[in-house]
C-alpha cells in the first residue's frame, strides 16, 4: 500500500511535483510562499553536514507578506523559536517587518534579530556634487 511519499518527484533541476503536478501550483496564492520557504529550508538541512553543493545559507524575503493574518504570523514566530530553526546547520537571514512585540518574544526565546535603525533598510545616497569638467584644448593644425 502506497503513501503520499510516493506520489513526490523532482525534475533534474529539483523542482517538486505531487501525482504529476508541480507542487506550486497546488493550494491557494498564500500558500505558495509558505511552500517555497519551506522547500528551501528543507534543501538547506538535507544536505547540511553532508557535504552537498548547498552554499549553507538561505535568505528569505518578506515570507509574512501572503499571510497577514495573527494565526499565520503566529506560527512563524513559533517557528523561529524552536530548537529546530535554531540549531539548523546553515545561516538564515529573513527580511521581514516585526512588530516591536514580536521582534520581543523571539529575542526573549534566544533568537538573533537585528532590526536597522531608520525606516528603511537601504536608503538612497544623494550624489556629491561634481566639479565641471574643463573643455579639451583647441589643436592647432600645422
Amino acid at each position: 500500500m502506497g503513501g503520499a511519499e510516493n506520489l513526490l518527484s523532482f525534475d533534474e533541476q529539483y523542482i517538486p511535483y505531487f501525482d504529476e503536478r508541480r507542487l506550486r501550483s497546488l493550494g491557494s496564492a498564500s500558500d505558495q510562499s509558505r511552500l517555497i520557504a519551506a522547500y528551501a529550508l528543507a534543501l538547506a538541512a538535507s544536505t547540511s553536514g553532508s557535504g552537498g553543493l548547498h552554499p549553507g545559507l538561505v535568505l528569505l524575503d518578506e515570507p509574512l507578506q501572503q499571510n497577514p493574518d495573527p494565526d499565520h504570523r503566529d506560527r512563524f514566530i513559533q517557528f523561529l523559536s524552536r530548537q529546530l530553526a535554531r540549531s539548523a546547520g546553515f545561516q538564515t537571514i529573513i527580511f521581514t517587518s516585526l512588530t516591536t512585540a514580536e521582534v520581543a518574544r523571539l529575542r526573549r526565546q534566544g533568537v538573533n534579530v537585528r532590526t536597522p535603525e531608520g525606516k528603511k533598510l537601504l536608503q538612497l545616497v544623494p550624489e556629491a556634487p561634481t566639479k565641471p569638467v574643463p573643455p579639451a584644448p583647441a589643436k592647432l593644425a600645422g
